[in-house]
């Protein structure tokens, strides 16, 4: 019995020794097998994961491209910043406190919070902690500093940007602005985003450079990143303030629902200025009314469908309607604002008058095709096509489908939704020669040394002809002397322009009450430089007509204009020639001032062109000029008597 059972524990001993060797045996065959598939299959794999624990990538971004107006001035652009970070795990014992006391006095942050969110991610063993927003270059230097010299370890600094936006409430319905993303939501910086913002560049920065030596053939490696674009736009800096600043007078004493004004370069259709009101530091209710809203445009409208009725030839420029003050068109009565339009009324004072009676009887000569056909050509119901984010534009409808009311009140500018932006570029096209350009934001675009010139103007279509234009001018001259826009007139100037007052649909119905005001002017309106149109929606107080409103505000920018842009009034004008290579004044136009007249030269120094002849008109009448800006020199010198001076030399110099 003795010996059955040795025997049987000889078999189950030997049996557990083969059985761990067994295990032995596939272990090692297993471990074989890893390390196979990590050395041989799996290599690319695995050298990824040890450079992931040896190296930290990343991807540095550009700043961001500046937008710039056409003078130089920056009206968005980035800013360096630093988020702060710190890895509680490296500040030492004792040390935590004086930390926090560093970052709450230079943060603004409270200090408790910050020593408990230390304290707490210490105990986790967390590495991260994320302090504060992003902070200027100068607050990080003088955390840092202190730091050291405290000998705090755990600090650290992520790069950041900011975006500026200066003088924002002026500028920002044409720049937009840039989200917490760092993409462009509205504006240049919305359709011109993938320019600004550049190209991304890479970075593996070793984690441990200090400590160890690695082995397994990884570097480090840095691509720069790209710094975005920079947009130069068509807007003048200072035309643009001097309309914001006119216009936001009148938009608070009327206190209007909202306003929209736009300067255009009439041979050109760059915008040189963009102004929409009310004005808001909320980015979220920013909105370009001069792209963006649609309203009945009212007798502003009235020279564009007089131009194309002289063109399509259903009425002449020597034409005479009798106006009674009111007519009917089908089962509505149409009236004029006053008494002041009843009687025999030429072209001309039908628009200087602003007479709707004429005008019905006018567009009652298109036919449906005919009308529509202008429209188009004048280029509404479709989007300018200007460089902005958002713009509108409402069908015109099937001509087939209007009403027998629907001509007759359009031609007073009532029954049809327009952009001030559509309407001032159609109304430039009148006063230009008959050339409806596109407007123009973007001037060109600059990427280093290199430039996308973007300066040439594109013209969408022909409008009226030369001969139509140069007639319409003086009915508008008239309207500025005579007639409606009589507060837009500034003595010695030539200028033209146009009153607007639509009433305001509710309901399908027009009634009194809500009303929208508008102007646009011409500067100057013999050679047209400058086309400017104001909207005010629904003024409020004792001020409702657009003579009353707008033609005011027409005049004081204007007249600010006319003095930055050295533009002299009429009995100042001057003829440029070129005498010998240099540019010479002829002043065959110069007229006497009588309150200039003077017996001697006068001292000129740091007087502007306009200044200076008209303070030497009755002197002589040969005048040499060389340079721009404010005069340096002069010759003859001042105090020299008027019949000893044949000819006068006068330097100017920008400062």
């Amino acid at each position: 019995m003795k010996e059955v059972f040795k025997i049987s524990l000889k078999i189950t001993l030997k049996s557990k020794v083969i059985i761990i060797y067994i295990i032995i045996i596939i272990a090692f065959i297993v471990a074989i097998y890893q390390l196979s598939m990590i050395q041989i299959f799996n290599n690319k794999f695995w050298k990824k994961e040890a450079y992931n624990q040896y190296y930290q990538n990343g991807t540095p971004i550009g700043h961001r491209g500046k937008i710039e107006t056409l003078n130089g001035e920056e009206i968005a652009y980035d800013i360096p910043m630093y988020q702060i970070i710190l890895d509680p795990t490296q500040i030492e014992n004792g040390k935590e406190e004086k930390a926090s006391a560093i970052l709450s006095e230079n943060l603004k942050l409270d200090k408790k919070q910050i020593l408990r969110t230390i304290l707490d991610k210490k105990s986790k063993k967390s590495k991260y902690y994320k302090v504060g927003k992003s902070i200027s270059v100068e607050t990080e230097s003088k955390i840092k500093k202190l730091f050291i010299k405290n000998k705090i370890n755990g600090f650290f600094v992520g790069e950041d940007t900011k975006r500026i936006y200066p003088n924002f409430y002026i500028f920002n319905s044409i720049t937009g602005f840039v989200g917490g993303d760092k993409k462009g939501k509205y504006g240049i910086e919305k359709m011109f985003d993938k320019r600004l913002k550049g190209a991304k560049g890479f970075s593996r920065v070793s984690k441990f450079k200090e400590k160890y030596s690695l082995s397994f053939g990884g570097k480090e490696e840095f691509i720069s990143p790209k710094d975005g674009q920079t947009i130069v736009l068509t807007i003048d800096y200072t035309m643009q303030h001097i309309l914001y600043e006119e216009m936001y007078k009148m938009f608070e004493e009327t206190k209007s629902n909202w306003a929209a004004g736009v300067i255009v370069e009439a041979n050109t259709g760059k915008i040189l200025a963009m102004v929409s009101l009310p004005a808001t530091d909320n980015k979220v209710y920013i909105k370009n009314n001069v792209i963006y809203n649609t309203y009945e445009p009212g007798s502003v409208f009235k020279p564009l469908i007089m131009g194309a009725a002289l063109d399509e030839g259903i009425v002449k420029p020597d034409d005479i309607f009798y106006c009674p003050g009111k007519i009917k068109v089908y089962d509505r009565t149409i009236k004029d604002h006053d008494n002041s339009t009843i009687g025999y009324l030429t072209l001309k004072k039908i628009i200087s008058k602003s007479s709707n009676v004429g005008m019905v009887q006018i567009g009652e000569r298109f036919s449906k095709t005919s009308f529509n056909n202008w429209l188009h050509r004048y280029g509404f119901g479709a989007p300018t096509g200007i460089k902005l984010f958002k713009e509108s534009s409402l069908k015109i409808g099937n001509p087939k489908k209007w009403s027998g009311v629907k001509i007759p009140t359009m031609s007073f500018g009532q029954g049809i939704a327009v952009t001030p932006i559509q309407l001032a570029m159609a109304l430039t096209s009148v006063v230009n020669g008959g050339i409806l350009y596109k407007p123009r934001i973007v001037e060109r675009i600059e990427d280093g040394d290199i430039i996308f010139d973007n300066n040439k103007p594109e013209i969408r279509n022909r409008t009226i002809s030369k001969e139509t234009s140069e007639l319409i001018k003086t009915y508008l001259r008239d309207v500025v002397e005579n007639g409606t826009g009589k507060n837009a007139k500034i003595e010695g100037y030539d200028i033209g322009g146009k009153t607007g007052t639509s009433q305001k649909a509710e309901n399908g119905k027009y009634g009194k009450g809500k009303y929208t005001a508008s102007f646009v002017g011409v500067l100057p309106l013999k050679k047209p430089k400058y086309v400017a149109l104001v909207v005010y929606d629904e003024p409020k107080g004792k001020k409702i007509y657009g003579g009353q409103i707008a033609a005011p505000v027409i005049k004081n920018v204007f007249e600010r204009i006319a003095k930055y842009k050295d533009i002299l009034p009429n009995n100042l004008e001057t003829k440029t020639v070129i005498l010998n290579g240099e540019t010479a004044i002829e002043n065959s136009e110069i007229k006497a001032d009588n309150s200039n007249i003077k017996n001697y030269m006068p001292n000129l120094i740091g007087k502007t062109k306009r200044e200076a002849l008209g303070e030497i008109s009755n002197i002589t009448q040969n005048v040499e000029i060389e340079g721009e800006g404010k005069i340096t020199f002069q010759s003859p010198k001042p105090g020299t008597p008027k019949n000893k001076i044949d000819k006068v030399y006068l330097k100017f110099q920008e400062k």
